[in-house]
């Protein structure tokens, strides 16, 4: 009876030792990702919607159309099957520019709501856990126009500063 109380011991030790140790790992990907992030974040903040002017033929104010651009995240941390390269991390940012339509008034443009995806850049950039360290491994990309590529490391970040030229 004490051997089996001694084992099941041992395992819930090593069990909950696993599980800090992946803790650890998840939280130092995040500590890698988290500063390049914020700063992009950082640019969208205190922005307002774009509301451009459109004439008709004649001259006239014909209509007013809202965009909006937004940034959204993701961070994930995966097992891997691989003795090397135990862990994947893996970083989804998406620039999407929201449009609300035409409106015949600049206040009705101002209020509008539930706009549809205008366009967007999308990337994901993958991280490998080797060695005790986080390695960029390399990032897909996928823009207007249905643009794919790939390439290796992770230097996209940038690309995905609030730049309100994208809304003229």
């Amino acid at each position: 009876m004490r051997k089996l109380l001694l084992a099941v011991i041992l395992v819930l030790s090593v069990c909950g030792t696993e599980f800090a140790n992946e803790q650890a790992i998840v939280d130092s990907f995040k500590s890698l990702v988290v500063p390049k992030i914020t700063p992009i974040e950082q640019t969208y903040q205190g922005t307002k919607p774009v509301i451009t002017e459109h004439k008709n033929k004649q001259g006239l104010p014909s209509y007013y159309t809202k965009q909006e651009e937004v940034f959204e995240y993701e961070i994930d941390v995966q097992k891997t099957d691989s003795l090397m390269k135990p862990y994947r991390g893996i970083v989804k940012l998406a620039r999407i520019v929201y449009s609300y339509g035409n409106h015949f008034s600049y206040e009705s443009a101002q209020f509008a709501s539930g706009g549809l995806v205008d366009y967007s850049w999308r990337t994901t950039i993958f991280y490998d856990y080797e060695n005790g360290t986080w390695k960029p491994d390399f990032y897909e990309y996928q823009g207007i126009g249905g643009v794919r590529f790939s390439e290796k490391g992770d230097n996209i970040y940038n690309s995905f500063k609030f730049n309100e030229s994208y809304l003229d």
